[in-house]
């Protein structure tokens, strides 16, 4: 049965994102195997608050203990993969750039988990090979999302993004009402089939 991994990068435990989130699992459970991640549940130590061990002498990363190697390993062992990332301010939110900043864990210097399981293999051609599909609840910034996610891909790849604005809809951005909307649960289903 075909992976699917769906990552939540919302700060929030209910809201927009959260529920988009759940509908892509209940609408794909039954034909795959998915694995939700959801950011505001998880343990993930921004980068800092180190010595730069991840560039240094092959150290490490002094916070590898948290989940970042988690969400990273389920994407790299799907065949697919939704990332549902709120805007705030014309940009992804911050833990959208916490998970690319920490990606130096994972991809630099791989701990002997990952060095068991992957081997010499080049973790960021594995990473960038995984189908990707974007989710921005946002109407806004589609510029700014666009080359941002471009470096989850392989280069000859288009980004594969569905822009979703609440107000397009008759909902609340902050009310976390974008799922009661009909329509934006059969443009949602569109993409995530397509």
């Amino acid at each position: 049965m075909e992976q699917v991994a769906v990552i939540n990068f919302s700060g929030r435990c209910e809201g927009n994102c959260h529920g988009i989130a759940e509908f892509i699992k209940n609408a794909l459970t039954v034909s795959y195997e998915i694995n939700v991640k959801e950011m505001h549940s998880m343990n993930i130590t921004p980068c800092g608050k180190c010595g730069y061990e991840c560039f240094i002498n092959n150290a490490g990363c002094p916070h590898e203990n948290d989940d970042i190697l988690d969400i990273y390993n389920t994407i790299c062992s799907s065949d697919l993969a939704f990332y549902i990332v709120p805007n705030y301010v014309e940009y992804p939110n911050a833990n959208y750039f916490i998970f690319r900043e920490r990606g130096a864990c994972f991809f630099l210097n791989k701990p002997i988990a990952l060095q068991e399981k992957y081997g010499s293999i080049d973790l960021g051609e594995i990473y960038r090979r995984v189908k990707k599909k974007f989710i921005v609840v946002s109407n806004t910034g589609k510029e700014n999302f666009k080359r941002a996610f471009k470096s989850h891909i392989d280069d000859n790849m288009d980004v594969d993004i569905l822009f979703l604005a609440a107000i397009d809809y008759d909902k609340s951005a902050i009310l976390g009402d974008l799922m009661d909307s009909p329509q934006a649960r059969i443009d949602i289903e569109n993409f995530i089939k397509e």
